[in-house]
């Protein structure tokens, strides 16, 4: 009888551990990737310099990752800038077209002042309610807060550029086993707060960033937030 308890109790513990959250392995394989091209390199197999110069590749697949899954019109500027960005530096490392790629630099005021006509701000801090099944928000040169209440939520985007997002969820409710939301940072930061009864699964794509899900839904959870995107220069929280 005793020994019934104390398995029935491991087992009643052992359920109400929270489900381990899926990491991406994109950072080991580029880790694995780095040390064997180094090591071919030390072995006078290849060259790293003439492959490290193909590294603007990065930016552009990150653009276009963008693009591909873009739903609103911040995802597809940024994306658009990442790939011109990248297509710009990989022609000048090839040496395809010999320029300075610093005499280009006015481009990013330029990049800044379309990005402030397609979404302006006449407050540079902006706290909102909302219900929206699906939920937009973005932030540049300020800070947005969003609570959404919706009755069936189904998900979006956030989008941080040298400002910060606050999103509140933990009134939303979801009727569908499953919502994605996009999420972006570039040199921003993004807070998103969610109901203890939901669990997550991250795909994010960090650089020079970091993403903290500190959130802890229950064993055996049926409704689950799945949150992916790319961060540069930023970070994001998840959370309870």
């Amino acid at each position: 009888m005793t020994e019934r308890m104390e398995s029935n109790h491991d087992v009643g513990t052992h359920a109400r551990q929270p489900p381990r959250k899926r990491r991406p392995v994109w950072p080991g394989l580029l880790v694995i990737t780095l040390g064997v091209v180094f090591l071919l390199d030390n072995l006078d197999v290849i060259e790293s310099e003439r492959l490290f110069r193909f590294w603007p590749v990065i930016l552009i697949v990150a653009g276009v990752k963008h693009l591909w899954g873009s739903r609103g019109r911040g995802t597809v500027f940024w994306g658009a800038v990442l790939t011109g960005a990248g297509g710009l530096l990989l022609i000048q490392s090839l040496h395809v077209v010999d320029f300075d790629v610093w005499d280009l630099w006015p481009l990013i005021l330029v990049a800044i002042g379309f990005r402030m006509l397609a979404f302006p701000r006449s407050d540079s801090r902006v706290s909102q309610d909302g219900a929206d099944a699906v939920e937009n928000c973005s932030a540049f040169l300020g800070s947005v807060e969003r609570r959404n209440r919706s009755a069936d939520f189904q998900g979006g985007s956030a989008e941080a550029f040298l400002g910060g997002v606050k999103l509140d969820l933990t009134g939303a409710h979801m009727v569908g086993d499953q919502a994605v939301l996009r999420v972006s940072a570039l040199m921003g930061g993004i807070e998103i707060r969610i109901p203890e009864e939901w669990t997550t699964e991250v795909r994010f794509t960090p650089m020079l960033g970091g993403v903290e899900d500190n959130s802890r839904g229950p064993a055996g959870a049926t409704k689950r937030l799945v949150l992916e995107g790319s961060v540069f220069m930023g970070g994001i929280e998840i959370r309870n």
